[in-house]
Formats: C-alpha cells, sequence, structure tokens
C-alpha cells in the first residue's frame, strides 16, 4: 500500500497549498518508472483522521465495496478511482508545464596560456629585391703598419716644390754621436718652487750664561695673632719680624657674632685687621689677623 503520512493538523487547517506541494515531490518518486510522455494525472486520497495520503494507482480487476467504506480489487489491496467518506480527494500533474529560459550565467575567466608549439620548418627563400640606394660615405679607417723600405730608384728630374707634408711618426733611437764643444752659458731660468720643510737638526751647544736678574725674595714666613673676644669695631695689627717686609696679608672673623670689616696693609711690614661684633657681651666672638713676610732683596 502506498501512504505518504502528513501531519493531520496541517489538513485540519486548510493548508491545501502546503500539502499539494508536499505530496508532488512524493507522487514522483512513486511513479516516476512508468511515466509517459505525456502529463499523467495522479490521483490520491487524504485521511481526514490521521492527514495520510494514498495515491490511487490503475485498477487491475473488479472492486468490491467494504462494509466500513473501503473499496478493494480482486487482490485484496485498497486501490480504487474513488476514495472513502473518510478520505479527501486530490489530484495534481505528476509533471507541470516548461519554464521559461533562464538569464545567461557571467562569462568564466580565461583560462591560462597553452604550452608553446614547436619551431615550424623553414620557408622557401623568396626571390632578391631591387637594389638599395647608395649609402653614405664611412668613416676613414684606421691607418695600416709601414710596409717595408723598398729599394732606391734611380734619381728622377728635380720636380717643382711640393706642399709640406704631414709629420711622420718618431723614428727609433739612434746610437749617441761623440760630445761636441762646450756651448756658451744661457740665461738663468725662473726660480722653481719651495721645498718641503726639512727635518729638524740636533741640539747645539749651550750658550753663555746671561746676566744677572734682577733681585728677588727669600725667607716667606706668616705671621698671625688670634684675639679671642672683639668688641665693636676692634683694630689689630700683627708685624715682620726685623729684617723682613710685609708681601701679603689677611684676616678671618671667628663666631657667628663677629663681622670682618677691613683688611689692609700697615706699613711696609705689618697687617691690620677690623673686626666688629654684634653683641659686645658675647664672649665667643674672635678675629685672627695673619701677615706673609719675606726678605726682599
Amino acid at each position: 500500500m502506498n501512504t505518504y503520512s502528513l501531519a493531520s493538523s496541517w489538513f485540519k487547517r486548510g493548508r491545501a497549498g502546503l500539502i499539494v506541494g508536499t505530496l508532488a515531490l512524493g507522487a514522483a518518486t512513486v511513479v516516476s518508472v512508468g511515466a509517459a510522455p505525456a502529463p499523467v494525472v495522479i490521483n490520491a486520497c487524504v485521511s481526514q483522521d490521521n492527514g495520510h495520503v494514498r495515491i490511487l494507482l490503475p485498477s487491475t480487476g473488479n472492486t468490491q465495496h467494504r462494509g466500513d467504506g473501503e473499496n478493494e480489487d480482486d487482490n485484496g489491496n485498497r486501490n480504487s478511482t474513488s476514495c472513502s467518506r473518510d478520505e479527501t480527494p486530490l489530484s495534481w500533474n505528476q509533471q507541470g508545464p516548461k519554464g521559461d529560459t533562464g538569464p545567461a550565467g557571467p562569462a568564466g575567466p580565461a583560462g591560462p596560456a597553452g604550452p608553446k608549439g614547436d619551431k615550424g620548418d623553414s620557408g622557401p627563400a623568396g626571390p632578391a629585391g631591387p637594389a638599395g640606394p647608395k649609402g653614405d660615405k664611412g668613416d676613414t679607417g684606421a691607418t695600416g703598419p709601414a710596409g717595408p723600405i723598398g729599394p732606391a730608384g734611380p734619381a728622377g728630374p728635380k720636380g717643382d716644390k711640393g706642399d709640406a707634408g704631414a709629420t711622420g711618426p718618431a723614428g727609433p733611437q739612434g746610437l749617441t754621436g761623440p760630445a761636441g764643444p762646450i756651448g756658451p752659458m744661457g740665461p738663468a731660468g725662473p726660480a722653481g718652487p719651495a721645498g718641503p720643510i726639512g727635518p729638524v737638526g740636533p741640539a747645539g751647544p749651550a750658550g753663555p750664561a746671561g746676566p744677572q736678574g734682577a733681585p728677588g725674595i727669600s725667607g716667606l714666613q706668616v705671621v698671625s695673632r688670634n684675639i679671642g673676644s672683639i668688641g665693636v669695631f676692634t683694630q689689630f695689627t700683627v708685624a715682620c719680624p726685623a729684617g723682613k717686609t710685609v708681601i701679603g696679608g689677611g684676616a678671618e672673623a671667628l663666631g657667628p657674632q663677629a663681622i670682618l670689616v677691613a683688611s689692609r696693609p700697615s706699613g711696609a711690614n705689618g697687617w691690620t685687621a677690623v673686626g666688629n661684633s654684634k653683641d659686645p657681651n658675647n664672649q665667643t666672638t674672635g678675629l685672627t689677623v695673619f701677615a706673609f713676610c719675606a726678605v726682599v732683596n
């Protein structure tokens, strides 16, 4: 029995279009073996209870009506040209009409170039062409090598003086001749460019002693004096020993309250400094004076 199941809810909801589309695919599979060239109408019955589809095949004998509303042929198959009371008849063509020709597809890509063919045989030589026009004069070729000297011919008659010829190539060096007499002295030539500086020569001998220089100083001595407490604008002087002259000096204020006011020479043999204390009662302020003394000749 050829039966195809469909959802019973589809049939009961009246979606006949969906059922027909599905049946067309199934029916084409069932009857494609015996299809005739002309369009064939396929008949079927759809069960109203469960949506099953029953294809009606051509009758092979007499049909007998069963008491339950079904029809059977002589072989007992449910094969009839009509449906039972609980079935709905349905018909469709096995093959629809031919559709329109679709548009041409796009051109495919160009294929790869084929391999290079073998070289063909040479053709016969063509007839000779006409002679071409005369070409321009070519460049002068290179001078060829000199030929060997031929034997001297007899002297001919004196001819007219010809034009001076081009200077020939220099001949090979001849043998040295005897020395000639000494000629007169020629004029002096221009001075040549200065030559490069020569290497340093060896050291010469020591020169004689120079004259006595100016008198210098000797016997340098530093003389200093430290004052432990200073008041307001306190002045102190240190003197050089006898025979020595002051050549410099200086001073230093001691303590945060001390201020150095002045530092200067005192005559030719002493140095003076002036200090000041911000707090006269502060005993931590001080002053150091020093002089540089030496014998000056």
